[in-house]
């Protein structure tokens, strides 16, 4: 059985080995909420540019990009990150976000739409957790309630 990770670096190796984004390489990742680094690790990887945001400054270490994609480790909130973004300040486009920060149902609903008008068009983006296995995930430390975004 496929892992998230198998299936998000699947879905961006085919778009991006498919020309359905009608814009030339570069491609841009960005992942919000790293943690451990192994979601960024494995799919990073097939990108030119690669951003990761994390409070953690930790987490810089634990990334790990080959030579040929150019990664960007911001140290901040997204809630910042995302305002940043919005003030035009990082001047960047993505193609690729991963959304896993905290799983608060409003605080993914605001990492979503501050980041929505700097995805290109035919962009992807992924919620993670939002589909707690047990209701015992629907708990601050797991899931939380990230599983409404969906919805919303």
């Amino acid at each position: 059985m496929d892992t998230y990770i198998d299936v998000i670096s699947s879905l961006c190796r085919y778009v991006i080995g498919s020309d359905q984004w009608d814009h030339p390489a570069p491609y841009v990742y960005l992942e919000m909420g790293v943690e451990s680094g192994q979601t960024f690790n494995a799919v990073a990887p097939g990108f030119h540019e690669a951003h990761a945001v994390d409070i953690d400054s930790s987490v810089g270490e634990r990334i790990k990009t080959p030579d040929a994609t150019t990664c960007v480790f911001h140290n901040e909130t997204t809630d910042s990150f995302t305002r940043r973004l919005g003030l035009g300040d990082l001047g960047v486009y993505f193609d690729a976000v991963f959304i896993d920060a905290w799983h608060a149902f409003d605080q993914v609903m605001r990492d979503f739409a501050g980041v929505l008008p700097h995805v290109r068009e035919g962009g992807l983006i992924f919620l993670h957790d939002t589909c707690p296995p047990t209701p015992a995930h629907v708990h601050p430390h797991h899931c939380n309630d990230a599983y409404r975004a969906p919805e919303a």
